[in-house]
């Protein structure tokens, strides 16, 4: 890691065993999963559920890749994005076949990219279904289509991405650091980026100062501190502004945001902010 670094930067290393672990999850998965898209979207007669589905299939795609990569110790967020995007392609292609499969009740299995699109034709110009008396053909089903395809593909490439871009791994342990240390919820801070600058330079002062607070307020930080085990030479510290709001159903939706995220501190300093707050007691929020 380079002397002037100040935060945690993935190697870039993919590897052979990561690259086989990717593939071999993202195909076999994505196959099981559009076997059950497919016919989850022409059984199910609802149109918000077929919505909701779409969104976990790319997001199920995503999350194979990603945990793929972690498996394979694959530490570069670029190559991740990039299969999750290939893999949701695939997803979108592999559901095709699973809803033409199910639509003509196991009678047609159409592999080839010619004759799905043969069968996407003949269903724009009839409407395969109708929302709200309004059946879309032509140019609207296949801006429908073209959306649901986005969305597949869209959320694959997150999740699998999201998994993995904030990650640390330790380079001498070869294993990512799973220890976590949490602090909070902690005062909220006025001035991130005053306070952004001070951990950057090394002084914690204005972090201390952050009082502990016996119960959650509606905007309050949390810390994380991570620390590899092995070695006792790659800690970061991560802090979060969390703000806290009620929908008409009065359910709390938690909106985090990142203030810093995988700062590099020393094992001197992770020991000094944990004895901080654990000998200064939480106050009533």
């Amino acid at each position: 890691m380079d002397g002037d670094r100040k935060y945690y930067r993935h190697s870039g290393t993919v590897g052979a065993f990561g690259l086989v672990l990717i593939i071999a999850f993202g195909l076999v998965g994505t196959l099981i999963l559009a076997g059950l898209y497919g016919y989850g979207i022409f059984y199910i007669p609802y149109i918000y559920i077929k919505f909701a589905l779409t969104m976990f299939y790319g997001a199920g795609i995503g999350y194979l890749i990603g945990s793929a990569g972690k498996w394979g110790q694959v530490r570069n967020s670029g190559a991740i994005l990039l299969f999750g995007c290939l893999f949701g392609v695939f997803g979108v292609f592999a559901g095709w076949i699973s809803w033409i499969f199910a639509a003509s009740e196991q009678q047609v299995l159409a592999l080839l990219p010619g004759d799905i699109l043969g069968v996407m034709r003949g269903l724009a110009e009839e409407g395969p279904w109708s929302i709200f008396g309004w059946a879309p053909t032509g140019a609207s089903l296949y801006a429908i289509w073209g959306i649901e395809a986005l969305l597949i593909v869209g959320c694959s490439s997150a999740m699998g991405w999201s998994l993995l871009s904030s990650k640390p791994f330790c380079e001498l342990c070869k294993q990512w650091i799973e220890s976590r240390h949490k602090i909070g919820p902690l005062s909220l801070i006025e001035n991130p980026d005053d306070l952004r600058q001070q951990l950057e330079d090394g002084n914690l002062e204005m972090l201390k100062a952050l009082t502990l607070l016996d119960v959650a307020t509606s905007a309050y930080t949390k810390i994380e501190l991570l620390h590899c085990p092995g070695c006792g030479q790659n800690d970061y510290l991560t802090i979060q502004a969390v703000t806290v709001a009620l929908d008409s159903r009065n359910n709390e939706n938690k909106t985090t945001t990142a203030i810093v995220e995988n700062l590099i501190i020393t094992p001197e300093q992770i020991r000094l902010l944990k004895d901080h707050w654990e000998t200064n007691p939480p106050v009533p929020a």
